[in-house]
């Protein structure tokens, strides 16, 4: 089980994180330092989140803009997110 820097160490909060539709997943290194926002903005659209880490949001971002006419580097570019 991969540690994490949100939420605390359990099985729930270990890697892979995947997307609500379970078809992109993601393992990821570092720090979304702009998760609670991005997470709230997805929560508010419908997403359901299963743990309490940063790394969550990466394939249900990429799950939303997907479905959105594949326009997830032109949402990275416009709102300074890095990737």
């Amino acid at each position: 089980m991969k540690s994490i820097c949100y939420g605390k160490v359990c099985e729930k909060n270990s890697h892979p994180h995947v997307s609500n539709d379970n078809k992109i997943a993601v393992v990821h290194n570092g720090i979304i330092e702009n998760f609670y926002a991005l997470k709230k903005e997805l929560i508010e659209k419908g997403f359901v989140f299963e743990t309490d880490t940063d790394t969550e949001v990466i394939p249900n971002l990429i799950q939303y803009y997907y479905l959105l006419d594949h326009k997830i580097l032109l949402y990275l570019n416009q709102n300074n997110h890095y990737y």
